[in-house]
């Protein structure tokens, strides 16, 4: 899918408990179990099959620098499985919304394998 057919992001706000509802129409389109990432200052939520393709493409990573090996074990130790509740709400963990710097409103962009929750900016 090209970056012109890609939805427009959206902006969405968290409950008191950290949780944003992602729209159905979103929802309909992501298969779980879901991943949570942190990515580039975002809040990447993966499908566990896409994650699984971005790790195995770490594999050239093997003899690298490295500055860009402790970005990539960063990328993986700050990775868990997740999933949407009952009613389609996802919690965003305190840490990761500390380190992307995310407030009450929260900014969604779709992907073509899941989203990214990132500040308003």
């Amino acid at each position: 899918r090209s970056e012109a057919d890609r939805p427009a992001p959206i902006q969405l706000h968290l409950d008191r408990s950290g949780r944003v509802t992602v729209p159905a129409w979103l929802r309909n389109r992501i298969s779980e179990p879901l991943v949570m990432s942190l990515w580039h200052h975002h809040v990447r939520v993966w499908s566990n099959s896409a994650f699984d393709a971005e790790v195995e493409g770490f594999h050239e990573y093997g003899e690298c620098e490295a500055v860009q090996r402790h970005v990539v074990r960063g990328f993986l130790a700050s990775s868990a499985p997740t999933r949407l509740d009952d009613r389609g709400r996802l919690y965003v963990p305190e840490r990761f919304r500390t380190s992307c710097g995310i407030g009450v409103v929260v900014v969604l962009h779709p992907t073509d394998d899941g989203f990214e929750l990132g500040p308003l900016e």
